[in-house]
């Protein structure tokens, strides 16, 4: 009897925290991993829970592009206990984790904070990054094209028709950003678009071949632009992390649509993403 008792406290318990907006590390990595697709990312991806405790309880998370200072110190802040960040904060073996290295990873076992990565499964699945940033330029009919590794990075969009070079405007206007590289002739009228955030240029040949007339992403390399300019490819190159830094708005509203579980929690878009590199 006192089995029956302790079993139904405990089922209360469990449902109250739910309504509460507080679970454990371990059943957020369980619902992430479904709905996020986990098995989805390429080979040598390292995604989902990197680093925490399984039984510690979360109720706040941040989003954001990936791990940095700022956003540890931002995520302590705000008592945050599970970061959501597209970029892996581990992807090679580590040597040692330890204090006076500022070492980012023990900072975020030492505030029992866990992390989770989504990479290029997020990048592949339906209202992923790629799917929301060609709605934010306005895509109309978004078709997902698979390459020779049953990869689904690649997107083809349809837009209303205009120039390159308009176009090109309404990417700066959209990412609120001062310039961005192109190859190709930009008077040229464009409909269909390819894209790839993040370094994804080993794609752009692959997107004309499946009706593109332009092609996005980032990381152009010197020679792989001589080689689209010599064949005739209009390509824009709007940056790693421009094509990338709309990830913690994209995750939000993935969330909001697609993980009801996830939507009694508090979440934080991070204030924090500052890009690498900068222009002078």
């Amino acid at each position: 009897f006192r089995q029956r008792i302790w079993k139904w406290n405990f089922f209360v318990m469990k449902i109250s925290d739910k309504k509460r907006g507080i679970m454990k590390v371990y059943e957020i990595e369980k619902i992430l991993n479904e709905k996020l697709q986990k098995d989805l990312a390429m080979s040598w991806d390292n995604v989902g829970l990197l680093i925490g405790a399984k039984n510690n309880e979360v109720n706040r998370i941040l989003l954001a592009l990936e791990l940095t200072e700022s956003v540890l110190q931002e995520a302590i802040d705000k008592n945050i206990n599970l970061i959501l960040v597209h970029h892996p904060v581990i992807f090679s073996g580590l040597k040692r984790i330890i204090d006076t290295d500022n070492s980012l990873v023990y900072s975020l076992i030492a505030n029992g904070i866990a992390l989770y990565a989504t990479h290029t499964n997020f990048d592949m699945i339906e209202d992923g990054l790629n799917d929301y940033f060609a709605k934010l330029l306005g895509a109309t009919k978004i078709t997902s094209i698979e390459d020779h590794e049953n990869c689904r990075l690649l997107r083809i969009f349809e837009v209303p028709s205009i120039s390159g070079v308009q176009f090109a405007k309404k990417i700066k206007s959209s990412l609120e950003l001062d310039s961005i590289r192109a190859v190709g002739d930009l008077q040229k009228e464009i409909s269909s678009v390819g894209l790839v955030t993040g370094a994804g240029f080993d794609y752009a040949e692959l997107a004309i071949q499946n009706g593109a007339d332009i092609y996005i992403s980032g990381d152009l390399k010197y020679h792989q632009a001589m080689e689209l300019k010599e064949k005739g490819i209009l390509a824009l190159d709007v940056g790693h992390f421009e094509t990338e830094k709309i990830f913690a708005e994209a995750m939000e509203s993935f969330i909001k649509k697609n993980i009801p579980e996830l939507n009694t929690m508090k979440l934080f878009v991070s204030e924090n993403e500052v890009a690498p590199i900068e222009f002078v």
